[in-house]
């Protein structure tokens, strides 16, 4: 009697491994998604922009408050714009140094011509555009007519429920909250703390 052929057993294949990023990897620490830097240089140059040309518009404008007061800087309805504003123009200077690193401007002039009509589509576009018309609004319009706690809790309480609206009540009250709570941080800080007064 023949014995019945067997097979050997095949090993199993385990498959190729690859370099493409897994879900853990295209993650930060905190959760959020990495974004490649490379490809949004672009808008980060342009966004960097007009942070330094809204930050030198409220500079120039609040030392003409501070101008017409005669009074002491720190005393000035101008002080706290002109330090919130100086912060921020810092932060664009920054910005547009890191989205230097991969790029030259012709190059980004030519990203952002070709990708002109897909960002008047974005809604991201959309979004960030209405919380610079906001911001807008409160430097030249709510600075100086309303109590800087009423102006400053209104336009950030409108941003923030803008940005992160989902749809659903307890967001937007979520929002309003800490919008409450961050204007009371800084006139509690500046103007009872270190007896700044608030524009």
């Amino acid at each position: 009697m023949t014995e019945e052929f067997k097979a050997p057993p095949q090993a199993s294949v385990e498959p190729e491994a690859t370099n493409a990023p897994t879900e853990a990897e295209a993650r930060d620490a905190m959760g959020f998604e990495v974004a490649d830097d490379s490809k949004i240089a672009h808008l980060d140059f342009l966004t960097a922009l007009i942070l330094i040309g809204v930050s030198i518009a409220v500079i120039i404008t609040s030392i003409g408050y501070w101008q017409r007061q005669k009074l002491p800087f720190y005393e000035s309805a101008g002080f706290m714009p002109i330090l919130i504003s100086g912060g921020l123009l810092i932060m664009a200077v920054r910005l547009l140094r890191e989205s230097m690193k991969h790029g030259r401007v012709p190059a980004f002039m030519a990203r952002l011509k070709d990708s002109a009509v897909a960002m008047t589509k974005s809604s991201q576009v959309h979004r960030a555009i209405v919380g610079l018309v906001i911001f807008g609004f409160y430097v030249f319009f709510l600075l100086g007519r309303l109590p800087f706690w009423l102006g400053s809790f209104l336009a950030l309480g409108a941003v923030l429920v803008f940005v992160r609206y989902d749809g659903t009540l307890k967001t937007a009250i979520k929002m309003i909250v800490i919008a409450a709570l961050c204007v009371a941080g800084i006139v509690s800080l500046f103007q009872y703390a270190f007896t700044v007064p608030m524009p």
